[in-house]
């Protein structure tokens, strides 16, 4: 498909909306295009496939999900609006948590709550492993400010890497997401790289490749070499 055809070195992506008995079909797919591909459960509380993470890395690389150790992260995981993957390149392995915030975040304080709930649970995970460079990506379907707990990480130690796009000569807080032709554009998409993380980041950018409904994909290029430690799980 698209996404496999994309050039990159890995993906990550949400509202997958792929049921079990698909699986193996798009990891085949995938590995067609010399990728490895994984994803995480669909929403339980949807009527129809909906929801779900995924990422999706090219060889020689690969990509590990991570087996939750908190309670809150095993939960959330369920909820089809969560996963973790571990990639490892040469000694340094990084997380990578994609999320899937709930419709509606910026204006309903309850899908907002649920939201922060994810981010909470990733930072329950966090606390279970060895420290490592980190990543939490994806569609909150919200602005930061909807989202106490992770206002509250970028103000200690977290970079929201859009809003600091200009230190890599790109544009700060670029649009990501426009429902139809005449609807306001905003930012629902993020990536933010905890303290280990962002010396990596070398470049980020809004793609507007107009090639996925109604969002653009981000960009980010990570340079290895400028991590400071190392980390294993």
């Amino acid at each position: 498909g698209t996404l496999a055809q994309r050039p990159c070195h890995a993906t990550f992506f949400q509202e997958h909306a792929v049921p079990d008995s698909l699986v193996s079909m798009w990891q085949a797919t995938f590995r067609a295009a010399a990728m490895m591909l994984e994803i995480g459960p669909l929403d339980p509380e949807a009527n129809k496939h909906a929801a779900g993470v995924g990422a999706a890395c090219r060889s020689p690389y690969a990509i590990i999900k991570l087996e939750g150790r908190s309670q809150a992260y095993k939960a959330a995981y369920l909820t089809g609006r969560l996963a973790g993957f571990c990639m490892a390149f040469n000694e340094t392995n990084i997380t990578f948590d994609v999320i899937y915030g709930w419709t509606g975040g910026h204006d309903d304080p309850i899908a907002a709550q649920r939201t922060d709930s994810l981010i909470e649970a990733i930072e329950d995970e966090i606390q279970e492993h060895e420290k490592c460079p980190t990543g939490i990506l994806g569609d909150l379907n919200a602005d930061v400010e909807d989202i106490p707990t992770l206002d509250a990480m970028v103000h200690n130690g977290w970079s929201d890497c859009s809003s600091k796009a200009e230190i890599w000569g790109g544009t700060a807080n670029e649009y990501t997401c426009k429902a139809s032709g005449d609807a306001q554009p905003t930012r629902r998409d993020y990536f933010f790289a905890n303290e280990t993380l962002f010396p990596a980041v070398a470049g980020f950018r809004a793609d507007y490749a107009d090639v996925f409904p109604t969002h653009q994909p981000l960009q980010v290029r990570l340079k290895l070499w400028n991590l400071a430690s190392t980390a294993h799980h």
